[in-house]
């Protein structure tokens, strides 16, 4: 044989070693991290880790959080099921961002069921900084085990929608190192999770912690125009970013989507609409997996303060983000998700009167901090408890 074919065999063969070993290597790998999930099985949660106990605290709240041994916020769940059983499914504020569990519009929702007389229990999967694309994903896990009679999705007004366009229009850059992560969190699913488990006691014990090193990098990343700008803002507001007494998100946000919210009423804006649509079809996952198990489901839209409370939009004028007076008085936030409950084919629960009068005579939101207080928690629940008793009515014990 030729000195160059043999050459080229030995290449070929080489080749071909080196890319059974890259294989035996990620065939290894993957029955690893398999293995561990067999060992790990049970340890995570349909929202967070389960048995984690951690408080927040800043100069306006402090809470404790107890997630349970399913992994959401609440109390062990009972071996005796109730007759009615109900999902809640939000972003923070129905998680309770800022008030302690029996604070909870999910938790006084039950408690008013059950002073009705109906034997109803509520679980709360709220989960901060999410929208219905995780509404979605958080459902999935966990209906097939829950098995509820009745899901009631909080739809955020205004930052449900907003979140969703931004996602949307994400960078392609954006698009395919989220494709990338997609793919290995596929094949190594057990890895990651025990990595960064969404929600682990490590993870948010250093949230209120880590504030005054978030905004420090924050400024540090500004540019001489966008620090000037910063040197601008309310003296409050300032003082309390750098101190880490305000979330971090808030003045990064109003910084570079100061029109976020106000562009969410342009209902004639295609990106807009494109974005009522993709709710409407995470709202028609949910359905889909709510019947499958003979649940129902109903949305809500949840008041925000952009939208109900002078005082709020002042403060967030404060803060940096784009407000009108006509917000007190505009249905378009309602009239974006009442489109998307259309689509899926669910009923829309429009509380946005009751917390427009009731703003003007209570304190429903932390005034920095923009969550709901109990009493804008209360107020929600009470809101809400005639129509979920309403919808229980047409159900039977499971």
């Amino acid at each position: 044989m030729p000195r160059g074919m043999k050459r080229k065999g030995s290449r070929i063969k080489l080749a071909g070693l080196s890319l059974l070993s890259v294989l035996a290597t990620i065939a290894f790998t993957i029955a690893v991290d398999r293995l561990g999930g067999l060992v790990l099985q049970g340890n995570s949660g349909f929202v967070f880790a389960p048995h984690s106990v951690v408080t927040y605290s800043t100069s306006e709240f402090q809470f404790e959080a107890r997630i349970n041994e399913l992994g959401f916020r609440g109390e062990a769940v009972s071996e005796k099921r109730r007759r009615y059983r109900i999902v809640a499914l939000g972003d923070s504020y129905t998680y309770g961002w800022g008030v302690n569990t029996g604070d909870t519009w999910p938790k006084r929702v039950e408690e008013n069921l059950r002073q009705q007389g109906l034997d109803a229990e509520v679980f709360n999967l709220g989960q901060p900084n999410i929208h219905p694309k995780q509404y979605s994903e958080i459902a999935q896990r966990a209906i097939p085990v829950l098995k509820p009679d009745l899901i009631l999705v909080a739809l955020n007004q205004g930052e449900d929608l907003a979140q969703t366009m931004l996602e949307s229009s994400a960078a392609l850059s954006y698009r395919i190192l989220s494709s990338v992560k997609s793919g290995i969190k596929a094949t190594y699913p057990t890895i990651l999770s025990f990595r960064r488990r969404p929600g682990s006691t490590a993870e948010v014990m250093g949230a209120t912690v880590a504030w005054k090193d978030q905004a420090q990098e924050f400024v540090e990343s500004l540019g001489p125009e966008e620090r000037r700008r910063f040197d601008r803002l309310d003296d409050d507001i300032r003082t309390m970013f750098l101190k880490g007494d305000l979330n971090p998100a808030l003045v990064p946000l109003a910084f570079r989507y100061s029109n976020a919210m106000a562009n969410t009423l342009q209902l004639d804006e295609p990106a807009v609409r494109q974005s009522i649509q993709q709710i409407g079809f995470y709202l028609r996952k949910i359905k889909t997996s709510a019947e499958e198990y003979g649940g129902k489901l109903i949305a809500v839209s949840l008041p925000n303060g952009f939208f109900v409370s002078r005082k709020q939009m002042e403060t967030y004028a404060r803060i940096g983000f784009v407000v009108n007076p006509a917000n007190i008085t505009t249905s378009a936030m309602d009239e974006a998700l009442n489109s998307a409950a259309e689509q899926a084919g669910i009923y829309l629960l429009k509380v946005t009167e009751q917390f427009r009068e009731a703003s003007e005579r209570q304190t429903l939101f932390f005034e920095f901090d923009g969550h709901y207080t109990p009493e804008g928690q209360r107020l929600f629940a009470e809101s809400i408890t005639a129509s979920v008793a309403s919808q229980l009515a047409g159900s039977g014990p499971r």
